[in-house]
């Protein structure tokens, strides 16, 4: 594929960063699919550094299911992006250590938009990742937010993510395009 655009900073210009940007915006106006990311990221160093050092994912259901009830779908849901931190702690005099081991939220923003094809909805998200630590998205519904019928859905029951996490890292291969496989609203039919 040939590269059409500069690869240095410098060689950048409004123009032609405008140019990636719109591209990036026709990209991220469908579902992903790791080889789309992959593509747009193989044609600069421009357009690969938008893509790299994040986790892509997106949440989907069919139509039938129905929806959050907010204005926007990605309002239904929390999405958390978390890395692990581990280490050993010595304190002064040697005697006593002891292991710090947690998940920690991370502070890089994430951002999550609404999609949509015939059958389904989507949200997606990215967020940026953090290299040397292992990683994981946990997807809930967001609190006080209810669903709504759509036309064509059937029966009662109740909604579940599944699953709620997927867990990553960089650490085999920096420059690895991350989307993480979709999670999934599903029903199931209560009698109740």
């Amino acid at each position: 594929m040939e590269d059409k655009y500069p690869e240095t900073p410098q060689d950048v210009d409004l123009e032609t960063e405008a140019r990636v940007r719109a591209d990036f915006g026709e990209l991220i106006r469908k579902p992903f699919r790791p080889e789309r990311l992959e593509e747009f990221a193989g044609v600069s160093r421009r357009r690969a550094e938008i893509v790299q050092k994040a986790v892509w994912g997106q949440i989907r259901w069919s139509k039938s299911i129905g929806r959050p009830s907010s204005p926007h779908l990605a309002d239904g849901f929390r999405i958390e992006h978390r890395f692990h931190v581990f280490d050993e702690v010595i304190t002064e005099d040697g005697e006593d250590d002891f292991n710090v081991d947690f998940w920690l939220l991370n502070p890089y923003l994430l951002s999550k938009w609404d999609l949509e094809d015939d059958d389904n909805f989507y949200v997606a998200f990215r967020s940026v990742l953090i290299p040397d630590n292992d990683n994981k998205v946990e997807v809930r519904f967001a609190d006080n937010v209810p669903w709504k019928r759509t036309p064509g859905s059937t029966g009662r029951g109740i909604r579940l993510i599944g699953p709620t996490e997927r867990f990553f890292n960089l650490k085999d291969d920096p420059r690895k395009v991350i989307v993480l496989e979709d999670f999934q609203v599903i029903f199931r039919h209560t009698t109740f």
